[in-house]
């Protein structure tokens, strides 16, 4: 009586039918093979379709028996839709997974790239800001303290651009 619910079917018409009959499209081919296992026992998943034309997911355990001397195939058929989309779910749980924890690799390369870079900036700004606020008192540097403050702005530059050229290869 399960099977008639599933699949839409009176009794009658559902006792009628063959395998074939409930076997969604693309999906015949692999019939024969699947019967020729049932002789020793299988297990295989396929799709079937309902009177109404809707395609589901089935696990069927088939094996042969005889019964009163005639060979029969008996298989036990469960609709696994239920499985199939907890499955779907657990595989975009473990993509959204991957995806977070590159994002985590990406955000922490982030901080320290921006800890690279403002480092040096930092330095150039405490030069400027402070040659600055000397020139606005009156007070220049000498040639030899400009050489040394031009020379540190330099390499800190040169450490900026370094970085630079790591984030582009």
């Amino acid at each position: 009586d399960a099977a008639v619910e599933a699949y839409g079917y009176s009794r009658e018409e559902f006792l009628a039918l063959s395998v074939m009959d409930i076997r969604a499209e693309g999906t015949l081919d692999d019939l024969k093979n699947q019967w020729t296992a049932a002789e020793t026992g299988t297990i295989f998943e396929t799709l079937h379709r309902t009177k109404a034309g809707h395609v589901f997911p089935v696990e069927v355990s088939s094996i042969q028996v005889a019964v009163a001397g005639e060979h029969l195939r008996l298989s036990v058929v469960r609709d696994i839709s239920e499985r199939r989309a907890a499955e779907a779910d657990r595989l975009e749980l473990l993509h959204r997974n991957a995806l977070l924890e590159r994002m985590a690799a990406l955000g922490t390369m982030v901080a320290g790239v921006c800890h690279e870079m403002r480092q040096p900036l930092q330095g150039i700004r405490v030069i400027t800001e402070g040659t600055l606020f000397w020139a606005e008192r009156g007070r220049t540097p000498s040639p030899e303290q400009w050489s040394v403050k031009c020379g540190k702005m330099a390499a800190m530059a040169n450490r900026l651009e370094r970085v630079i050229q790591r984030l582009q290869a």
